[in-house]
């Protein structure tokens, strides 16, 4: 009888397994397409929560370091204070300031009169030429300009420093001293005086080799040769052409007929006709 059961039962429970297998493998097939079908997880919403809390971090220092008037509500701006003496100080010893302090004391120094006469200051003299030269009357008192001078080239300043041209010979013309050449405008008796202080100037000699003759077209001025000059060698042609041409528009053309001036020589330290 038992044998005769278990064949009949045991059909039935092999399709009841078969069964339960086939409905448990679909329901973890279900379930695996249902959590591949599925949203990734939302982690933007962590990276931004990060980056809040990073932010905040940030901004929390740049609070702690930075003054109040930076970080608050409204900015404010923080008076800066003035420059201090020292730095005043700088400002008034630099090359524009000297150079402007030098320009308006120079024509308090020119006013002149043909007594008095005018002289050419030269800054620096260091065994050579400088390059600092402007006429002045002779009796002026030209200490508060040597002083700017003299900050000027210690500043190293344009134009205070040495090896440049000799200096040209100042004279007064109409009142102030000027340097001619350029400036040769005056009047008739002015470049007289200039004419006779420029010719004896450069009349000085040691021995016969250091003079010349040099025309001047004029009639005699002064104790002048008609005709002409006689001077160093190594005069300055250039001043003595330039009071010439000054004197020939102040005087008038000169019309007398005189020789060309013969040698010259040295004698008593002066340049003479031979």
């Amino acid at each position: 009888m038992r044998p005769f059961l278990c064949t009949l039962l045991l059909p039935f429970l092999c399709l009841t397994a078969l069964a339960a297998c086939g409905t448990s493998a679909t329901t973890t097939d279900a379930a695996t397409t249902d959590t591949a079908d599925a949203a990734p997880l939302d982690t933007a919403g962590t990276d931004a929560a990060a980056a809040d809390v990073a932010d905040g971090a940030v901004a929390d220092a740049l609070a702690d370091a930075l003054p109040a008037e930076v970080t608050g509500a409204d900015t404010q701006v923080v008076d800066v204070p003035p420059p201090d003496a020292a730095a005043d100080a700088d400002v008034g010893n630099s090359c524009a300031a000297l150079l402007g302090q030098i320009a308006a004391l120079k024509p308090m120094l020119t006013g002149c009169t043909p007594a008095t006469g005018c002289k050419t200051m030269e800054y620096p003299i260091c065994n050579t030429f400088g390059c600092f030269q402007t006429p002045m009357a002779s009796d002026a008192d030209s200490s508060a300009l040597e002083s700017l001078a003299k900050q000027a080239s210690s500043a190293g300043c344009d134009g205070f420093h040495c090896g440049c041209d000799q200096p040209k010979p100042a004279f007064c013309l109409k009142g102030q001293c000027r340097q001619c050449p350029p400036d040769c405008d005056g009047t008739c008796d002015e470049l007289t005086a200039a004419l006779l202080s420029a010719a004896h100037a450069a009349n000085w000699c040691s021995t016969d080799n250091d003079c010349t003759a040099m025309s001047t077209g004029l009639c005699p001025v002064g104790d002048l040769p008609c005709g002409g000059m006689y001077v160093n060698s190594f005069a300055n042609a250039e001043t003595l052409q330039a009071i010439i041409g000054g004197y020939s528009v102040a005087c008038g053309p000169s019309f007398c007929k005189c020789a060309v001036p013969g040698p010259a020589v040295c004698v008593k330290g002066k340049c003479v006709a031979k």
